[in-house]
């Protein structure tokens, strides 16, 4: 005990970590030539999403360059850690001997206790939990249940007759409750496409009815909305539990946005166009998709490990080493 309270006063003495601390750096890679709009990624490297032709199907990625076809036509847009993927087709689960499909339909996320979400053609959307289904519906309305948490909280967008879609967040607690837009117009559409264990939303909302243009926004726990990109129009696409949040500013400029809500643009690839960062991880691993010379690719950012935290740990090496000899 008195050398772990000494090993710790003295790390403080030194500044040395007690964690790894990484600065805003990227490294980009590139997963190579095919069609995918990534949806999800787990903290494994896992991720999927909608891949087109000419390899169109239900797959499952990981960023060391692998893949699982799981089904030859349908799309999927939510993984969790363990690996199991809600797709058009259902929800696959990874075994010793291959995957099994227990669990049929329209399956939009999973979250890693089980809990998922879903569209039904008859009833809207719905929440599935040990108690059976809950489900999620507006009179004379599409209801779409793009993605929950693992605290059951339910987030997408509700389409009415005229096309206008309107954020929401649902509870079994409190029910469907619509989020804050950018513009009070009701002809202003919002979508949301993910949100994190503390309850914060990222999407896309736009401020004149007249512009396709959206802009790049965060919803508190509360169903209050923040504008990310103010002067520019953007989308964000994903955010980690630690709030880093990754999407896209003005013209389809990579982007990662702090906790405390700063921008710092990610690294691009040479002979790059249409970029976007869909995807972040807990490990602040971040996957997208691009055209490099007009073919699609698929790309993922790595965390750069800070000079300054590396100078500390090396500095700290040899103090470590004469307390051990010290020891003995």
């Amino acid at each position: 005990m008195n050398r772990i309270a000494c090993a710790l006063i003295c790390m403080a003495l030194l500044g040395i970590p007690g964690q790894i601390t990484f600065a805003l750096q990227y490294q980009i890679h590139d997963l190579g030539v095919f069609n995918c709009v990534i949806r999800d990624m787990n903290d494994n490297g896992q991720f999927v999403g909608v891949t087109t032709a000419p390899s169109a199907g239900i797959y499952c990625y990981d960023i060391n360059g692998s893949k699982t076809l799981l089904h030859s036509t349908g799309w999927s847009s939510g993984i969790n850690n363990a690996g199991q993927v809600a797709s058009s087709n259902g929800i696959y689960i990874p075994t010793a001997t291959g995957w099994t499909n227990p669990i049929g339909g329209c399956i939009t996320d999973i979250n890693n206790i089980g809990q998922y979400c879903g569209l039904s053609s008859t009833s809207g959307a719905y929440f599935v939990d040990s108690n059976g289904y809950h489900y999620i519906y507006v009179a004379r309305c599409d209801t779409y249940a793009e993605c929950l948490n693992d605290s059951g909280v339910v987030v997408g967008y509700v389409r009415d007759s005229y096309g206008t879609t309107c954020p929401f967040r649902w509870t079994i607690a409190d029910g469907l409750v619509y989020m804050q837009r950018l513009d009070t117009d009701p002809d202003c559409n919002s979508y949301v496409w993910a949100i994190n264990s503390q309850g914060y939303a990222v999407g896309g909302s736009a401020i004149n009815a007249d512009s396709v243009m959206s802009h790049a926004v965060i919803w508190n726990p509360d169903g209050s909305v923040t504008n990310l990109t103010p002067s520019t129009f953007g989308t964000a696409y994903g955010i980690n539990d630690a709030g880093y949040i990754v999407g896209t500013t003005g013209y389809n400029r990579p982007v990662v946005w702090t906790p405390e809500l700063n921008a710092v643009y990610l690294p691009m690839l040479a002979n790059t166009t249409g970029i976007e960062p869909l995807a972040i991880n807990n490990k602040d691993i971040i996957v997208g998709r691009c055209t490099i010379n007009e073919e699609p690719h698929v790309v993922y950012w790595t965390p750069v490990p800070e000079p300054s935290s590396l100078c500390t740990i090396l500095l700290g090496v040899p103090f470590f080493f004469s307390l051990r000899r010290k020891r003995k």
